[in-house]
C-alpha cells in the first residue's frame, strides 16, 4: 500500500522519482539534496514523497524541473560499465557509482536484515524516538506487516489480535506519557539553549523574547515528545512498519540484492525484487548481476540442520534470557597498552607486561573516576 497522491502533485513528484505509484522508489536528485531530504524523513511522520513536496520542491532548494539528462552519455557510461564488469571482472568500478533508494512500509525484522549489511550501505530509518507511531493506514488498521506464511497459517487470528491489543495501548497510553513527563520535567526545569549560540539560557530569559519564547516552546515540545516516544516504543513490536533510506555503492548493492533474495522470509525476497527493478532504472549496470545465491541457502540450510542434530534448534528447553557467554578478561591489558603505545620507548610486549603489574584502582580513586564522568558509573544517553 503506498500514499496516493493527486494528479498535480504526480506530475510535480515524476522528475525526481523513478516512481509515484510504490513504495519502494529510487530518487533522481543530486546527491547533497537526498542526503537532507533522507535526514528530514527519518524525524517526520510524512513519508519520503509527501517531505519533498512539503518542504523541499519548489523551496529554493532546488528547481522546480531537474536538469534533462543526456540520453546519449548515459549509455555510453552504461556501456563502459558493462564492458569492466563483465569482460574483465572488475567489481571495484562498481564502488564508482551508488543510488539513494527509499524503502516505506516495512517491517521492523526486514530492516534488521537489511542493516546487517553495513559494508558501503548507508541506513537511516524512521525515529522511533522522535515520530509517534499512533497513526493508522488508509485501511483503518495499524501499520504492522502480515508476514504471507503467517497469515496462512493456524495462528493468523491470534497473531492479528496481538498485533491490534498492542498498537491499540500504545495508541492509548502516549499522551497520558506525555502528560506525565511534563509534569516531572516542567518546562521552567527544561535544558535551554540558546537557538544562535548553542549557550544555555533559563526560562526566564528567553520569555522575555517573544522569538527565543518559541524557539523554547518548541524545543521543550520535542524533549517531551522523544521521552515518551522512548518509554512507549518498547510496545512496538517486530512486524511494525517504518520507512528507511538507504544510500549505497553500486557493488554494495549488488551484495545486499543477492542476500536478499536467498533470505527465507518472503518479506526480505519482495523487497529484493522491489530493489532491483527501482535501481535497473539508476545503477542497472551495477547490479544486472544480482541473483539468489545458491551457497548461501545452502549455508543457512546446513547449519539448521546441524542445530537440529544438535537439540539446539529454536523452541527447545528455555533458559536464562541473558547470560554471559564469553570475554576477554585481559581487554583492560590491551587497551591501556594501546593508549600508551604511541607515547614509550618500548616495545608492545614489555609495555603489556608493565601495565598487567598495575595495581588494582583503590575504592577512593574508582569514586572520583565517577565522579569526573558526572555519574556513579554508566554512560548518560
Amino acid at each position: 500500500m503506498s500514499e496516493t497522491f493527486s494528479d498535480e502533485d504526480r506530475n510535480r513528484l515524476a522528475p525526481f522519482f523513478t516512481n509515484v505509484d510504490h513504495p519502494v522508489f529510487g530518487l533522481k536528485l543530486p546527491q547533497e539534496v537526498a542526503g537532507a531530504l533522507f535526514s528530514r524523513y527519518s524525524r517526520s511522520a510524512k513519508s519520503l514523497r509527501r517531505t519533498f513536496l512539503d518542504e523541499f520542491l519548489g523551496d529554493g532548494l532546488i528547481p522546480s524541473r531537474p536538469a534533462e539528462e543526456d540520453p546519449q552519455a548515459v549509455r555510453k557510461a552504461r556501456d563502459f560499465y558493462d564492458r569492466v564488469l563483465i569482460g574483465y571482472g572488475d567489481d571495484s568500478v562498481a564502488q564508482l557509482g551508488g543510488a539513494h533508494v527509499a524503502v516505506e512500509r516495512v517491517s521492523n525484522v526486514a530492516v534488521q536484515v537489511l542493516e546487517e549489511s553495513r559494508i558501503g550501505v548507508a541506513f537511516l530509518e524512521k525515529s522511533t524516538r522522535y515520530v509517534r507511531f499512533d497513526q493508522r493506514g488508509e485501511d483503518g488498521d495499524w501499520l504492522f506487516h502480515r508476514e504471507e506464511k503467517l497469515m496462512a497459517s493456524p495462528h493468523r487470528e491470534a497473531f492479528l489480535a496481538l498485533m491490534r491489543l498492542l498498537f491499540e495501548t500504545y495508541a492509548a497510553q502516549i499522551e497520558p506519557m506525555a502528560q506525565h513527563i511534563r509534569r516531572l520535567l516542567p518546562i521552567e526545569a527544561a535544558e535551554l539553549r540558546h537557538p544562535g549560540t548553542g549557550e544555555p539560557i533559563r526560562w526566564e530569559e528567553a520569555g522575555r523574547d517573544p522569538d527565543l519564547r518559541k524557539v523554547a516552546d518548541r524545543a521543550y515540545a520535542a524533549t517531551v515528545r522523544a521521552q515518551a516516544c522512548d518509554v512507549m516504543r518498547s510496545y512496538l513490536p517486530g512486524a511494525t512498519l517504518t520507512n528507511l533510506g538507504i544510500f549505497a555503492s553500486g557493488q554494495a548493492f549488488e551484495h545486499l540484492l543477492n542476500r536478499l533474495y536467498s533470505e527465507e522470509l518472503g518479506e526480505c525476497r519482495c523487497l529484493a525484487e522491489a530493489i532491483r527493478r527501482e535501481l535497473d532504472q539508476l545503477i542497472p549496470s551495477f547490479v544486472k548481476r544480482s541473483r539468489r545465491s545458491d551457497y548461501l541457502v545452502a549455508a543457512r540450510e546446513r547449519a539448521a540442520e546441524g542445530a537440529g542434530r544438535l537439540g539446539a534448534s529454536r523452541g527447545g528447553a528455555g533458559g536464562p534470557s541473558v547470560a554471559l557467554v564469553d570475554h576477554d578478561p585481559d581487554a583492560e591489558t590491551r587497551i591501556l597498552s594501546a593508549l600508551l603505545y604511541p607515547h614509550a620507548e618500548e616495545g608492545l610486549g614489555p609495555l603489556r607486561e608493565r601495565v598487567r603489574a598495575f595495581p588494582p584502582p583503590s575504592a577512593d580513586a574508582s569514586s572520583s573516576s565517577r565522579s569526573r564522568r558526572g555519574g556513579t558509573g554508566g554512560t548518560s544517553r
